[in-house]
């Protein structure tokens, strides 16, 4: 249950001012100015649930100054997401013991990161003509930089699916001896760097990835690829080490415009 509200004021030509009230509105805490929450000094009238809300509201708000503007504190709305009960408490309780510890618990500054991520992600993959109009939206926010036609936000988006998947370590090595004769362990860490963009990895273990991907979570497979990303990331670095084509017609065959991906795969004879 929230225990503050935030009345947010047009403050001039100057970021908003926040005013930090009870829920019901009838007691004001103090205020700050959007771009300035250590401006906020009575936190010794807030319980400590009532901290917890107060800074998360401050990391969203550094969040937003950091990824768009400042000036995009000035057009702040609430976005409704829906989160199991059990995942809000276990961030209240965290939130807790971080406090007693005066660790800062940012979940709003990676969901952001995240959002922005899968936005050029999907603005990638989409055609020529969309694509330019996706990139104009996207510049208006200052956010067009980096979104490339490179696939770096396709391996990207692969392995932050990988995460989910139980045993995915164990998977990939089983992988990359099967299909590459490497027998390289990868650490859940490594993965998980991978996914932030943190690491770059060989064409042989995102295709690996992908295999996995195809096997436990095909929906999933050509929401974040296109047919393009699949035959390049996946097929051609198999089809290079002379997996035979058949095998790969396999798992294609369960995938939505199977018969479409199939016939530009059997096009790819020149690695044979």
């Amino acid at each position: 249950m929230k225990k503050l509200s935030f009345a947010v004021k047009a403050n001039m030509n100057k970021p908003p001012r926040v005013h930090v009230q009870s829920a019901d509105k009838k007691t004001t805490y103090g205020s700050f100015q959007a771009n300035h929450c250590n401006e906020f000094d009575s936190w010794d009238k807030l319980s400590q649930e009532e901290a917890i809300e107060l800074k998360h509201y401050m990391n969203n708000l550094e969040a937003i100054e950091h990824y768009f503007s400042t000036k995009a504190l000035s057009e702040q709305k609430d976005f409704r997401i829906r989160l199991p009960g059990s995942f809000i408490d276990a961030i209240d309780e965290l939130g807790k013991l971080c406090l007693e510890e005066h660790i800062n618990l940012n979940v709003y500054d990676a969901m952001i990161s995240a959002a922005i991520g899968q936005l050029k992600i999907n603005t990638a993959s989409l055609p020529d003509d969309k694509k330019q109009h996706a990139l104009a939206i996207l510049n208006q926010l200052g956010l067009s930089e980096n979104v490339k036609a490179d696939v770096s936000f396709k391996i990207q988006a692969v392995f932050a699916e990988l995460l989910s998947i139980h045993n995915k370590s164990e998977k990939l090595h089983q992988k990359a001896r099967a299909l590459f004769n490497k027998d390289k362990s990868i650490a859940p860490k490594t993965i998980e760097e991978i996914a932030k963009g943190e690491l770059s990895t060989s064409k042989w273990l995102v295709a690996c990835a992908i295999e996995i991907l195809l096997e436990e979570k095909p929906d999933v497979v050509q929401k974040i690829l296109s047919d393009s990303d699949i035959l390049f990331l996946w097929a051609t670095p198999l089809l290079k080490n002379h997996r035979p084509l058949n095998e790969l017609r396999v798992y294609l065959a369960s995938l939505n415009n199977a018969e479409t991906l199939i016939q530009k795969l059997n096009t790819m004879t020149h690695f044979s």
